[in-house]
């Protein structure tokens, strides 16, 4: 027994090659141990490989996610532009309009003074 596992519970492991990798054999004379310390540490690159790929699509979302607030901020920022603009030629009609206002003022009051003549 090797830590709670019987020898033949280990063959029934899956298999490592020599570099590591699942798919090798456990003759008969292998140490036990050996096979459970290769079939560990294939286990542990496995889940390590599987935690890159789980990182490497964390890290892809975000620089998607950046992209997106950098097109709205983009985006935000010609719409302000474009605000700016707009009340710019507001004002200039709201002068224009109280211009215009002051001018019928003085014409219905000359208006006025003529008819009174």
């Amino acid at each position: 027994m090797c830590g709670g596992l019987s020898v033949t519970r280990l063959r029934r492991l899956p298999r490592m090659g020599s570099e590591g990798r699942l798919g090798g054999d456990l003759s008969p004379g292998t140490n036990p141990f050996i096979f459970l310390l290769r079939y560990s540490a294939a286990k542990v690159t496995a889940e390590n490989r599987n935690e890159q790929r789980s990182h490497c699509r964390l890290l892809s979302q975000a620089a998607r996610n950046m992209v997106i607030q950098e097109d709205a901020i983009l985006h935000s920022e010609d719409s302000l532009r474009k605000m700016s603009i707009i009340t710019t030629h507001l004002q200039y009609q709201q002068e224009a309009i109280q211009k215009n206002v002051e001018h019928s003022k003085n014409l219905q009051d000359q208006l006025k003074h003529l008819m009174k003549q």
